[in-house]
């Protein structure tokens, strides 16, 4: 950081459908030992609720910060939030600004290239890492 202190890595996990008790932590049943630890250090959402159910709209809420009725992304593929001029303020945005390698792994959806809009969302066909800086690398073939 620009005084001096250590940067704080941030890693946000958002499974589609899980519910608050589907690591070991919450649910004795389950043994996710890596996850609990993750929840030891950090920080747990335990009422977290969408407003969408639907797993692209629910994504474009968490990374847009807008209601879906705002971002409008109503039809799969079609990023019709990244065309607002308020998601150049999202949290991803910000914390590129700040320095940090923002990248993403999993399911995105949006098929189409929007570096100029979305320099950590490259897409690329069949894999599930997306990086930035052409840094793409491989975490899982299709």
């Amino acid at each position: 950081m620009k005084d001096g202190r250590k940067r704080m890595n941030v890693l946000i996990l958002y499974p589609d459908d899980w519910r608050h008790n589907t690591i070991g932590k919450e649910n004795p049943i389950i043994q996710t030992p890596f996850l609990d630890s993750l929840a030891d250090d950090g920080i747990r959402f335990r009422q977290n609720a969408v407003t969408t159910s639907i797993c692209w709209q629910s994504r474009a809420t968490l990374f847009s910060g807008q209601w879906a009725s705002r971002h409008q992304s109503y039809k799969l593929k079609c990023p019709h939030f990244s065309k607002g001029r308020l998601w150049n303020q999202t949290w991803p945005i910000l914390l590129e600004k700040d320095g940090y390698f923002v990248g993403h792994v999993g399911k995105w959806q949006f098929h189409s290239d929007n570096r100029e809009r979305f320099s950590w969302s490259k897409y690329h066909e069949g894999k599930h890492w997306y990086g930035r800086f052409g840094r793409g690398l491989v975490a899982a073939e299709d």
